[in-house]
């Protein structure tokens, strides 16, 4: 097997995606090399534990030994829980990846076709199948429900209506991520955090421990976008 299927750098990396994923309001950019990175290794160990497995169980029936058969089999059901925790794991980054895709789903479709800097890369190939198959389905079902019974001109995600004061005011229908939330995040480096922070904060001692500051997700949004800064 290639080394990048090495089981000791991946995992860890993917729990820091998980953990990122869940604290940040918004979708982060898509680890496409880390998830294709899990899924060989998740087929490589699936291919030696059904091996350990096949011979715990040859040797239950050939070896008169039973300590030496009882440690085989405890070997295999470890290799199996093992490997279920990682499953586990890379489901459930998907999973709250979808939830926060379905969330904001038209505000990341209009993001999509705004081709902003920030959504490239943001999702995957099928990521952008599942949105779009997803919207469609919403766009049917309230059609059917209710939209077709109200006038054409009132159907929009975005309208505009006259203010007392004579300016128009825009009443939009699409809901945002709320990057005012407030996140615990911890730099790459020492001092990184904090010029983020604040310019006028000194930078730690590079020997120090790494800084962990409460602050809101706008502040170093850019930062956490770009990989120099993790979420807790």
């Amino acid at each position: 097997m290639p080394h990048r299927c090495e089981v000791n750098d991946q995992i860890p990396a993917l729990q820091r995606a998980f953990c990122e994923e869940v604290c940040a309001p918004e979708l982060l950019p898509f680890r496409a090399s880390l998830v294709e990175d899990i899924e060989a290794v998740i087929a490589f160990q699936e291919q030696r534990v059904g091996q350990h497995s096949a011979y715990a169980s040859r040797g239950d029936r050939e070896e008169s030994d039973t300590e030496t058969a009882f440690r085989r089999s405890l070997v295999a059901q470890l290799q199996r829980m093992d490997l279920e925790r990682v499953r586990y794991l890379l489901a459930s980054y998907l999973r709250v990846r979808l939830w926060k895709l379905q969330r904001h789903a038209a505000y990341y479709q209009q993001e999509a076709e705004g081709g902003s800097q920030t959504s490239m890369g943001r999702l995957s190939m099928h990521e952008q199948r599942f949105l779009k198959a997803y919207l469609d389905n919403l766009a049917t079902c309230l059609h059917e429900a209710f939209l077709k019974h109200i006038p054409e001109s009132l159907r929009g995600l975005t309208d505009t209506e006259k203010h007392q004061s004579g300016r128009n005011t825009e009443i939009r229908m699409v809901t945002e991520p709320d990057f005012s939330e407030t996140v615990m995040a911890v730099a790459g480096s020492p001092g990184q955090l904090a010029a983020s922070v604040s310019a006028e904060q000194a930078a730690a001692d590079s020997a120090s421990m790494p800084e962990i500051h409460c602050v809101s997700y706008s502040m170093v949004r850019d930062d956490i976008l770009q990989e120099q800064i993790s979420l807790l």
